[in-house]
């Protein structure tokens, strides 16, 4: 049977913790110290008994005087502790020695404090970030509204990768061809050649090749006689039949009959050579005889056989004008106003203006009144999620007032007076005071022995300096401590070191052969990393590092003299 005291310190160098530190002692049955290489196996489960294996690893440790330190997970190629275990909270470490009996019980392996810390900063990843503005260095990038307000980005053409760039831009000519020069080479080009399919207008167009095949009822601008699709040439006889039955029959101002002209009502007449004139136009006023039948502004009109009163139909201006402007109407392509064209929704567009701009470019309007083509001098203000990630994680953030996390309100210095006790002021309670537990109380599992529970205490003994209390088979003697090089273990063998900065205190050992029983920093403000030093293996490990920017912090380590 063997008794175990561990300290298990989680540790990173630039990341979240892969590794976990393992450090304790090791009594046998009797109490004698574990000392010399031995083998330690350290497996993680999922329960605190039975379960699942998520991680096991054995370790050939080098035991002084009980004590022993490595680390878990260091053989990150071929066995990583990753996250992937540590993520599978809760889990447990088992420890066996050599071929022994896994120790019993399992220990819970939790979170450092400054592990929570790096808890709240991933939950950053990959979700929302609630900020008012972002700042760099106090430096605001942007603002309020969402707005990049940085410095801006002015990326060069050498920069951009080959892959992402447009085949006709890989050269680095400009081969783009203006409206303008590709209607000059189109009007110019004497042996141009379209494509079949080319139209004008949405039209095909016709060639010397093409095979017409029109629809008569496809063909436009039919004379009168074929729209209603029926055949209207006459016979002679036809001709002659509808001549001589019909009696509006409208001829030409030049037909004849036998080589005379028709005289109609037109005609130039002396009036002197009429026969039979009626009475009342001798005269020569053939309108008299309507004056006593026409009404107030009508007006006197022939109806092919006779003259007669008629309303006067003649539209003013005033009417025209009311036509025009009270009712659609579809003019013709060439109309214009008082000669100046007509601009139509097709002409009145950037494209329309004949404009012509370079790849890239945008409209501007000026104070003159026209429309120009300029450079687009913001070319990206929109930031991917990983610049916004890289902006938060790599620099300090200057949060607004209220800022919130995932809702909830943000403690800082202001809003909390360090109701956090740091790993010293634990230790400081418990050692420099008395604490009333509870009774039925446990350590690690085990009944607490206290003088009114039993009468077989150590305060009969009367020890010299640096001796301990052994059990020597029947009862409680003074000893020296066996183990390690021999003299014992002294009041004065676990020591603290301390040292404070505002920039990155180192709180070491002060011998190469001590060993760090475990370490940590203390900060008003908050922290930004910490880590133990050189810790690769358990023989280097000689103190604890710490960072808070420009913020004074306490750096402390507790090392056991060998």
């Amino acid at each position: 049977m063997f008794t175990s005291i561990l300290f298990s310190l989680l540790f990173e160098a630039n990341a979240v913790p892969l590794q976990l530190t393992q450090q304790g002692r090791l009594l046998d049955g009797s109490g004698a110290s574990v000392t010399g290489a031995h083998t330690l196996t350290f497996r993680i489960y999922t329960d605190a008994s039975g379960g699942s294996v998520l991680w096991s690893e054995s370790l050939s440790v080098q035991f002084n005087n009980g004590y022993y330190a490595t680390v878990l997970g260091a053989q990150t190629q071929n066995n990583p502790l990753d996250s992937d275990t540590l993520l599978n909270y809760p889990i447990y470490l088992e420890v066996q020695l050599d071929a022994n009996a896994p120790m019993s019980p399992r220990q819970a392996i939790n979170s450092a404090p400054y592990a929570q810390i790096a808890g709240i900063a991933e939950s950053v990843m990959g979700g929302s970030v609630d900020a008012d503005t972002v700042s760099i260095q106090g430096s605001p990038v942007i603002d309020g509204t969402g707005t990049w307000v940085g410095q801006p980005v002015t990326p060069l053409w050498s920069d951009i990768q080959s892959q992402s760039i447009p085949s006709g831009f890989a050269d680095g000519v400009d081969d783009v061809l203006s409206s303008s020069q590709v209607e000059s080479y189109v009007e110019n080009a004497s042996n141009l050649n379209l494509a079949n399919s080319t139209t004008v207008g949405g039209q095909s167009i016709v060639t010397s090749a093409t095979v017409l095949q029109p629809n008569w009822s496809n063909i436009q601008g039919k004379p009168a006689g074929f729209l209603d699709d029926t055949d209207n040439v006459l016979s002679a006889s036809e001709v002659e039949s509808y001549i001589e039955g019909t009696s509006t029959l409208n001829l030409h101002a030049n037909t004849q009959i036998g080589g005379s002209a028709i005289l109609t009502p037109s005609s130039n007449l002396n009036w002197n050579n009429l026969q039979n004139v009626p009475t009342g136009l001798a005269d020569g006023d053939e309108l008299d005889i309507l004056d006593a039948n026409c009404s107030a502004g009508e007006i006197v009109s022939w109806n092919g056989s006779d003259w007669t009163c008629v309303s006067d139909n003649t539209l003013t201006p005033s009417e025209v004008g009311g036509y025009i402007t009270n009712n659609a109407y579809d003019l013709n392509a060439n109309s214009t106003i008082g000669g100046a064209t007509i601009l139509t929704d097709v002409d009145n567009t950037l494209v329309g203006l004949g404009m012509s701009c370079q790849d890239g470019d945008i409209a501007r309007y000026d104070s003159s009144g026209e429309w120009y083509c300029d450079i687009d001098v913001d070319t990206d203000t929109q930031l991917s999620e990983s610049e916004v990630e890289t902006f938060i994680t790599n620099g300090a953030i200057s949060l607004n007032s209220g800022t919130t996390l995932n809702g909830q309100t943000i403690v800082t210095t202001a809003t909390d007076a360090n109701t956090q006790l740091s790993e010293s002021e634990v230790e400081a309670f418990i050692t420099n005071g008395a604490i009333s537990l509870n009774s039925g109380t446990t350590l690690n599992g085990q009944t607490i022995v206290t003088t009114g529970t039993d009468a077989d205490t150590l305060g009969g003994l009367n020890c010299s300096t640096d001796e301990i209390a052994k059990y020597n088979g029947t009862a409680w003697v003074c000893a020296t401590q066996s183990g390690g090089n021999g003299t014992g273990l002294s009041y004065a063998a676990i020591y603290e070191e301390t040292v404070t900065s505002a920039s990155t205190p180192t709180a070491s050992c002060n011998d190469n052969n001590d060993i760090l029983l475990y370490g940590g920093c203390d900060a008003a403000a908050g922290l930004e990393k910490s880590f133990p030093v050189n810790a690769t293996s358990d023989a280097s490990v000689s103190g604890w590092s710490c960072y808070a920017g420009n913020t004074s912090v306490t750096a402390y380590a507790v090392c056991l003299t060998q």
